[in-house]
């Protein structure tokens, strides 16, 4: 038996070795979140500031003293390699203040591209079904040597179209990165302003995508939806690497904040980019139709989701010119119409909602 043992020791020893090389250690990794800063600040304003990161909040801004928390993630990449600097985590903020916040990220020596800052905010996504963090961007500036400035807007407040009815005391967290390499577009009709990374991207594959966003913008108006609800525009629309074709989404910020995202590996296939555009823009459509607080549509699909994505789906057929066209999205649902109007409790209503586009048409 001894020999045996030896042997089964041998091995233990060649597979702890063989596993060393996996093992990550703290100081190896830096934690997601480094370190915290606080700050109190109330209505005669302050600063919030950490390495490479300055918030400024200025006299009149905030109507009580709030303490505001900031957190530094080195390793996130929400622009992948176009990220130009950590992402910073802002929590604390009130759901209402009154004048618009400012926002310093230090960048890289050499970083080129338009200055571009990006807002990431948690949001219900309808071509997905989930609660995900998307990313708008702010225009941005250089008011400094190495550091890009942005503003972050006051959120709507209670009083006409486009605005926030209720909201919670505390907004819910913000994300802010700088993202390199970034140009834009904005659509001649003025509805759209598209940031894309031009090193994989190029401008004549953004401008058929404006041009798609804008055509379906104008169809859906025709048809007799309306975008009353929204006062500021253009819609801010950003090119990066997702895990989905495109999406629209907005945020507890109100009717405004709507936003779109289109996956930077799918822009140079037009057909499909036709396609999501005008799927997308059904949703912005539906947006701004839907007659429920901004901050509750920011988070929850309603009741109505799967009908929001059957008519979707269903309006992809005026974007291509194949004859007896079905989407793409109906694969593998192609019999959800024979279970019933409605989803089956526990089923997919967003994939029951593909299926049903069949009765829409």
């Amino acid at each position: 038996m001894r020999p045996v043992c030896i042997y089964w020791i041998l091995v233990l020893v060649i597979l702890a070795i063989g596993c060393s090389d996996d093992v990550t250690t703290p100081e190896d990794t830096p934690p997601p979140n480094e370190g915290e800063t606080t700050a109190a600040i109330g209505g005669d304003g302050g600063t919030l500031e950490c390495s490479g990161f300055v918030l400024e909040v200025p006299p009149g801004a905030f109507a009580d003293s709030v303490t505001l928390s900031l957190f530094r993630d080195a390793r996130s990449q929400p622009f992948a390699t176009k990220t130009a600097s950590p992402e910073y985590r802002l929590e604390g903020l009130p759901a209402v203040y009154s004048l618009p916040l400012s926002v310093q990220i230090k960048i890289p020596n050499g970083t080129g591209g338009v200055p571009s800052i990006g807002l990431g905010t948690s949001s219900f996504v309808r071509s997905v079904g989930e609660v995900l963090k998307g990313w708008s961007m702010l225009d941005a500036d250089t008011t400094r040597t190495g550091w890009w400035s942005a503003q972050l807007a006051p959120p709507e407040t209670a009083g006409g179209a486009g605005r926030v009815s209720t909201a919670p005391a505390a907004a819910a967290p913000v994300h802010l990165a700088a993202a390199a390499g970034m140009d834009t577009l904005r659509t001649a009709a003025g509805h759209f302003k598209i940031w894309y990374p031009h090193e994989d991207v190029t401008p004549v594959e953004t401008e058929a995508l404006g041009e798609y966003l804008e055509e379906a913008f104008q169809i859906y108006y025709t048809m007799g939806f309306y975008y009353t609800t929204r006062t500021a525009w253009p819609v801010r629309v950003t090119v990066r690497d997702v895990d989905y074709f495109g999406c629209f989404a907005s945020t507890a910020a109100g009717n405004n904040s709507g936003y779109m995202e289109f996956d930077t590996d799918y822009m140079s296939d037009a057909e499909e980019i036709h396609l999501t555009a005008g799927h997308e823009t059904f949703h912005m459509a539906q947006f701004h139709c839907d007659p429920r607080d901004p901050a509750v549509k920011a988070v929850d699909l309603g009741a109505q989701y799967w009908l929001d994505e059957a008519t979707a789906v269903w309006s992809e057929e005026f974007y291509t010119d194949v004859q007896n066209f079905v989407s793409a999205a109906r694969t593998n649902v192609e019999l959800e119409p024979l279970k019933g109007m409605l989803p089956l409790p526990g089923a997919h209503a967003g994939h029951h909602g593909y299926g049903m586009s069949s009765m829409i048409k």
